[in-house]
């Protein structure tokens, strides 16, 4: 399985383990793998209202996905999705919400219709992910440093270049130095 890509601005890392956690308690109930587990692939959207979607087929579509989310983005800097249902948050998101969505996709990967299954329920979703389980939001991208002036890079490349050197010529004293010795061997020894 493979989030080829994410805009909803929730970590990567946490929703694919909320897939493998909920995919490995249908492996269990199933008695197999999804059929397609390994080369699935996943797309994921943002949207900026408290809608959640998804659509997946039985071996794929045949176009770029296998899975595809559309989920609430956070609207401030370090929102969580929660276990607990907390009213009256804005784009608030539950985990279990998530993991509901994740397992009836993923049914329909089996190839089941909705006729002929029933959803997770909630004891087995408070099994699955207790209270204290939450998901960050994606953390921010390091800020790239200011490029350096032109001549500062090229200048400290000859730095480099020469510390490279410096060390290079200590060996060849050290290597010169035994062969020096072994020289002086021969000739001592055969020479003279």
């Amino acid at each position: 399985m493979k989030i080829i890509k994410n805009t909803s601005g929730r970590s990567t890392r946490e929703i694919k383990k909320i897939f493998t956690h909920v995919h490995r308690y249908m492996k269990k109930l199933e008695g197999r793998a999804a059929p397609n587990w390994k080369g699935l692939r996943v797309i994921i959207e943002g949207r900026e209202d408290n809608y959640h979607s998804g659509r997946a087929y039985f071996h794929g579509h045949g176009g770029d996905w296998d899975v595809f989310l559309t989920l609430p983005r956070p609207t401030k800097k370090g929102t969580l999705w929660h276990n607990k249902e907390r009213k009256g948050q804005p784009n608030y998101y539950g985990v279990h919400t998530l993991a509901s969505l994740v397992y009836h996709e993923l049914m329909h990967t089996y190839g089941y219709r909705h006729s002929e299954y029933n959803d997770i329920t909630e004891p087995e979703l408070n099994k699955l992910f207790p209270e204290t389980y939450d998901i960050p939001a994606q953390p921010e991208p390091k800020a790239r440093l200011a490029a350096l002036p032109k001549w500062q890079t090229k200048y400290n490349r000859l730095l480099a270049r020469r510390k490279t050197w410096e060390s290079k010529q200590r060996r060849a004293k050290v290597a010169l130095k035994k062969l020096e010795t072994q020289i002086k061997y021969y000739e001592r020894t055969y020479i003279d």
